[in-house]
């Protein structure tokens, strides 16, 4: 089993409970104020004092990750949909992102 640590440090660490040891310690330079697994364990999503969520892929090879701001204070609180429908938002999320990067690349030339 896997259980999550973090603060308003930024630094997520990610605990094997079953071996007793940290095996992954992230920071994501933003306080963190509110962690929730996936309820299938792809994903954890935190929550930033920010305003923030980070969506972070578990089981990607660069733990993929997107942002979304969803306000201007702390995020406390946060629940869950289906895997599949957090997957499909990260998808469209991440295409988003990638058009709006191309369209201002081309504002510029």
């Amino acid at each position: 089993s896997l259980a999550c640590t973090a603060g308003l440090d930024g630094v997520v660490g990610f605990v094997d409970v079953g071996l007793r040891r940290l095996v992954k310690r992230v920071g994501y330079g933003v306080g963190i104020s509110a962690v929730r697994f996936s309820p299938e364990g792809g994903h954890v999503v935190l929550g930033t004092v920010e305003g923030s969520v980070l969506v972070v892929s578990l089981r990607a090879a660069k733990a993929a990750k997107v942002r979304v701001s969803v306000g201007d204070g702390v995020v406390g609180g946060l629940a869950f949909v289906g895997e599949r429908e957090l997957e499909e938002l990260v998808r469209e999320m991440q295409a988003a992102d990638a058009a709006a990067t191309a369209a201002a690349a081309a504002a510029v030339a």
